[in-house]
């Protein structure tokens, strides 16, 4: 499966939203800039010829995007009936085309969630997705219509619910490739690195975080370590010595003070803890810290 990560850069404002039903369909393309168009075919083959001579064949079912600087034909065979429901939207934003073949699942998803990356996918059938999708898109199309500043607003959210939905399609299908790992084992160890995030600056035990989510505590473990390369007691350790960092230079607290803030009841673990995430000791790491602020 192939797809394209898109960063935006501007927020997209609604150009269209519609259906088209043709007989004689025929469009071309010629390098449109700050253009993003995302299409359902709902009917009759339509065949994509590049300017670089590559040719590909859009079917019905299938969703595709049409992004700024393509340079292509698209038409339907003669005597075909073409449908397809689209919406096209103008904003500035820089794409990536990747192929989940070649693909690093939690790099993606850390763009996703950190960098606001939105995934398309390129040519792919919807099968089970397809009638949801079409939905989303005629949401769009009837909020669109309005000439009202609260359905313009509807539209343009409506847009990113659509395509928050198709990014989660790609996830799922780059997860599907990765080789040995349960397609839906991420929900459960992201629900795990969830609930840490929220939970790590208090005594944490992995048994109490599997219990949250569900699961046996070794299955958490495996599964953790499949998607983070780390266990959950690695994960919820270097979190605390972050924040200890945090409580050192912003409340000045003490290494027992410290440990009693992060849920550690020996101060002499939290000293070995610190040292052999950080690299240094505790003491150290003060010292460094006073030099830099004096300097």
């Amino acid at each position: 499966m192939k797809f394209y990560e898109i960063n935006l850069q501007s927020v997209p404002k609604i150009m269209f939203a519609c259906r088209v039903s043709v007989d004689h369909y025929k469009n071309q393309f010629h390098r449109i800039e700050n253009f993003l168009e995302i299409v359902i075919n709902m009917g009759g083959d339509i065949h994509i010829d590049h300017a670089d001579g590559s040719r590909e064949i859009y079917q019905e079912g299938m969703v595709t995007p049409v992004l700024q600087g393509s340079d292509c034909k698209m038409y339907a065979e003669a005597g075909t009936r073409q449908s397809h429901i689209t919406v096209g939207v103008s904003a500035s934003y820089r794409y990536t085309l990747h192929d989940t073949e070649n693909m690093d699942y939690l790099s993606v998803l850390n763009r996703v969630k950190n960098e606001n990356a939105i995934l398309l996918p390129h040519l792919f059938a919807l099968n089970d997705y397809f009638h949801d999708c079409i939905t989303m898109i005629d949401h769009i199309i009837c909020n669109n219509a309005v000439t009202d500043y609260k359905c313009s607003a509807m539209a343009i959210a409506d847009w990113f619910f659509f395509v928050s939905q198709l990014t989660d399609i790609v996830l799922r299908e780059i997860q599907k490739k990765q080789k040995g790992i349960s397609p839906y084992s991420f929900r459960y160890a992201d629900l795990a690195r969830q609930y840490i995030l929220d939970h790590y600056a208090c005594q944490l035990s992995v048994g109490e975080v599997a219990e949250h989510i569900g699961i046996s505590e070794g299955y958490l473990q495996l599964i953790f370590h499949q998607h983070f390369n780390m266990s959950v007691t690695e994960y919820i350790n270097y979190h605390k010595i972050q924040l200890a960092k945090q409580y050192i230079h912003g409340k000045g607290l003490s290494l027992k003070e410290i440990s009693f803030q992060l849920g550690i009841e020996d101060p002499s673990y939290m000293s070995r803890l610190f040292k052999k995430i950080e690299g240094i000791s505790y003491r150290q790491y003060c010292k460094t810290k006073i030099v830099t602020d004096i300097s």
